[in-house]
Order: C-alpha cells, then sequence, then structure tokens
C-alpha cells in the first residue's frame, strides 16, 4: 500500500509489478533520476522497511521525514534526528479544558472546578483528548454528573490496556461513550470515508436518512434531525467544522477515525481512497461478520467474474468514485440483507440481473453513472425507499417499478436520453416525499397532485396553462 502511495506520487506505474522487492527496485530507481528531494511520509502508525520503499536515504540529496505518534517507528526506521513534538503542561491543559468548555459552562462551584481540573490532567496533554472530553461536559451544570463523569473517566482510563495507543484511544473513547447509541451509529458512520474528508453536512444527513440513524417520518423532520445530530456531535467535539466551497462541511479527525475503525473491527472493512487498483481479495477481506464496506474513491475497474463473497451480514456496500465498469454476475449472490448499495460515479453500464434479487434493498444510488444504460428488473425490491437515477445515461424507465410501493426519494434529474416517463406510474408510488425529473419530459398535474405525501418537486408540469410550465420546490435539498 505504502509503495503505491509513493508511487502515485512518483508519478510511476508499478501496477503491472506484483513482486514487492521488484517494486522496490523500481522505486529506487526512479529515486536516483532525482537530485535534492524531499520526501515526507507522514502520519505513519506501523513499523516498515525502508528498503520496501526503495530505500530513499541511500539515494544522495534526499531528506527523509517522517512524523508518527511512536516512538518505536522512528527507532525501527533508524531516524538520524528525532524531534519530539511535547505535549501540554497542567497549566496549558487546564487552560485548553476551560477554554473548551467555553462561557455556558460555569466552574464557580469548587467541587466541580476540582472535578474537572482532574479530568483536564488525567488526558495526559493530549489537545485532542482535552478538547473531546472538555466538549463532551459542555452545559453541564450539576454536581452529580460531574462526579458520575469523573468516575466513568477513571474507569475508562484505568482499565486493562495494551499499549500507550490504547490508553489513547480510551481517553477519546470516553466522549464516545457518553453519546446516545443514535448519535455513536451516525458518528461511526464518518469513518466509512477517506481519512481527512470533507462531507458536506447536506449529504451525510442524506446517507443518515438513507441508512434510518433518524426514526422521524417526515422528510423535513428527518433533514432537521440529521443536521441536528451533526451539531450535537460538532458541539461535543468529535468532528470539525471545515469549508467546502460555499457549503457547510465537516471533518473527523484522523485519530477519532482510527477510534471508529476500532470499534467496528471485524464489522466494517474501510479501504477508501487507498489507490487500490483491484478490489479485495475475498478470502482475505470479506469475512462472514462484515456489515459495512466502503472502497470508495479507489480505481477499481471490474469485479471478477468468479467473486461471490459470502457476506450474509453485510448492510451497507459503498463502491462510487471508482471507475468501475463491470460487476460479476454472483457478486451479489451472498449479500442477502443488503439495504444500502451505493455505485454513484462509476462506469458502469450494465447491472447484474442479480440486483433484482435484493429484496432487502432499501436504498439504490446510481448517480452520476454516466455510462449506465440499462437498470435490471426492480419489480421485487419491494423494501426500495430511495432510486437515484440522476444523471444516468437510460433510456427507458426501469421495468418493474410500478411494484415499487414504498418509495420515498425518485432522483432522476439530468437523465436526459429518457425517451420518456410512464403515464400513471407516480400514482404507484403513494409515500414519494421527494420527486426530481428531467425538464425535457412533461408530467400532468393530475399525477403530481396526485402523492399526497410529496414535499419536494423538480420538473415539468403539464396542464397548468396551455403548454408546459416548469415547476421546482427545493425545501433546501
Amino acid at each position: 500500500m505504502l509503495q503505491d502511495k509513493i508511487a502515485d506520487v512518483l508519478k510511476l506505474n508499478i501496477l503491472d509489478e506484483h513482486n514487492v522487492d521488484k517494486r522496490a527496485a523500481r522505486l529506487n530507481k526512479e529515486f536516483f533520476k532525482r537530485s535534492n528531494f524531499v520526501l515526507i511520509l507522514d502520519d505513519v502508525w506501523k513499523k516498515f522497511s525502508l528498503e520496501k520503499v526503495g530505500d530513499p536515504l541511500r539515494v544522495e540529496g534526499c531528506t527523509f521525514i517522517l512524523t508518527t505518534r511512536s516512538l518505536e517507528v522512528c527507532r525501527q526506521v533508524g531516524c538520524e534526528e528525532i524531534i519530539e513534538v511535547e505535549t501540554l503542561n497542567e497549566n496549558e491543559s487546564w487552560n485548553l479544558f476551560r477554554e473548551t468548555l467555553g462561557r455556558g459552562t460555569e466552574l464557580i462551584d469548587p467541587e466541580v472546578l476540582e472535578i474537572a481540573k482532574s479530568m483536564a490532567k488525567m488526558c495526559d496533554g493530549l489537545p485532542l483528548g482535552i478538547i473531546t472530553i472538555a466538549g463532551s461536559m459542555r452545559g453541564v451544570t450539576h454536581n452529580y454528573v460531574w462526579r458520575n463523569a469523573l468516575r466513568e473517566l477513571k474507569e475508562c482510563i484505568f482499565g486493562q490496556a495494551d499499549d500507550e495507543e490504547d490508553n489513547v484511544f480510551k481517553v477519546l473513547k470516553y466522549s464516545f461513550d457518553r453519546l446516545h447509541q443514535r448519535h455513536q451509529h451516525c458518528f461511526l458512520y464518518f469513518s466509512l470515508y477517506p481519512e481527512d474528508h470533507a462531507v458536506r453536512v447536506k449529504e451525510i444527513v442524506r446517507k443518515f436518512i438513507s441508512e434510518e440513524l433518524v426514526h422521524t417520518k417526515c422528510r423535513e423532520a428527518q433533514l432537521d434531525e440529521g443536521r441536528a445530530i451533526v451539531d450535537k456531535l460538532v458541539n461535543v467535539c468529535l468532528l470539525e467544522r471545515v469549508e467546502k466551497g460555499l457549503e457547510s462541511a465537516v471533518r473527523m479527525h484522523d485519530l477519532l477515525r482510527a477510534m471508529a475503525l476500532k470499534i467496528t473491527r471485524g464489522k466494517t472493512m474501510v479501504l477508501a481512497r487507498c489507490l487500490l487498483k483491484q478490489i479485495p481479495s475475498e478470502e482475505e477481506y470479506w469475512t462472514k461478520d462484515l456489515e459495512k464496506v466502503s472502497l470508495m474513491e479507489n480505481d477499481i475497474v471490474e469485479i471478477p467474474a468468479e467473486m461471490s463473497p459470502n457476506c450474509p451480514k453485510l448492510s451497507t456496500l459503498i463502491l462510487c468514485s471508482n471507475p468501475l465498469n463491470f460487476i460479476s454476475e454472483s457478486f451479489f449472490s451472498q449479500m442477502n440483507v443488503l439495504c444500502v448499495l451505493d455505485l454513484s460515479k462509476t462506469d458502469i453500464k450494465e447491472l447484474p440481473n442479480s440486483l433484482s434479487n435484493l429484496k432487502g434493498l432499501k436504498s439504490l444510488l446510481l448517480a452520476d453513472c454516466r455510462q449506465l444504460v440499462h437498470v435490471p428488473y426492480l419489480g421485487k425490491l419491494k423494501a426500495l425507499k430511495e432510486l437515484n437515477l440522476s444523471w444516468t445515461g437510460i433510456t427507458k424507465v426501469p421495468q418493474g417499478m410500478e411494484k415499487l410501493f414504498n418509495l420515498k426519494l425518485l432522483l432522476m434529474r439530468g437523465t436526459n436520453c429518457l425517451e420518456m416517463f410512464p403515464r400513471d406510474l407516480l400514482p404507484n408510488f403513494p409515500y414519494l416525499h421527494c420527486l426530481y425529473l428531467p425538464f425535457h419530459i412533461q408530467i400532468p398535474i393530475e399525477e403530481v397532485k396526485s402523492l399526497k405525501e410529496l414535499r419536494v418537486f423538480e420538473g415539468p408540469l403539464m396542464g397548468v396553462f396551455e403548454g408546459p410550465v416548469k415547476a421546482m420546490c427545493d425545501f433546501n435539498q
């Protein structure tokens, strides 16, 4: 994996070479072509062999810089000079703790003041730990809540720990443990994204709804609940706000993401933005206990014909943002409880017919699959609530759609190749909340009016005046 990342930066193609030593030799040869360069490996967690990554220290003029949380990694690599970033002293820790609490939490009571100082001290000068612990105590005023929090923090930290890394995670996990269970699930969902990924709030709220992590029924209420959950996670310092263009976005600190992945270990496979050229091997990665898989933002081109992972518990599969153009017919055959399938932004042209047998599927996301021309029969997917076909190349509405009685979101914006939209199809969706249609397709207003639950509509209406009238109602979607 590290070889691939370095090769990618060097713009060196080593995909055709599978021998680790030969790949290292090619990296070394590429290094020797350069002079006076700096190689920086940031946030290295595990020990590795310099020889396996091209032995850059043998190259004259190379300056090698490594950042890590592990002194053992520095020693194993043989760093000539180790510069340790010191943790905060007791006064600095207390000032940061108090600053994070904010003005809404007064520390007037002597008992509360002493407890707060003890909690700050127990974070061992780790800024992220101090911020997350203090964030979890914002607004707490009762003494008994502070006493209980201190007791729980002691139990969390002074339990059995294998190494220093586990102690750090225990401090961070304390804030996680204080969350409502529903908020915990939402927090863990962020770990499916790549490291340091800025996630648009609008996008993650939709994901919460797709994954049924919010429990209100009305679409507007679901959006409000999702945003409130994001705000909660920001307020307790488990997420940080960032800017992504003009839109509001949030990001998870890489150490908190590592903690989340540790919590879900064995139940998730997350290899997002890992420069994968092939889908992970069935024997090594696709276990029976997997519940969520994220392979987003890689370079996976195909899923081979013989592949059929036995994943009876898998509920979420994310393959978006890959140049994926082929999925084997057998791939979904042993994913009987799959609920969310995200193939957005892939080069898929035709989906396998086995997709029709995913009877528990609730969310099928195919947005921006611009090569997609064929979607198999959907009539068996009676549980489907969300179907996103926006910006695909389909020419016809998928067969069996009239049987999707539980559909709540039908998104077909930008389906400019669509030849027609069948009359009398919309009344089959009595629970439809959100409907996006391409503007070249004209829909009788009577059909739209028959959708009593509809709250969001974008598309043309026929019958308002003598000709079609474009109507758009977005409600901040």
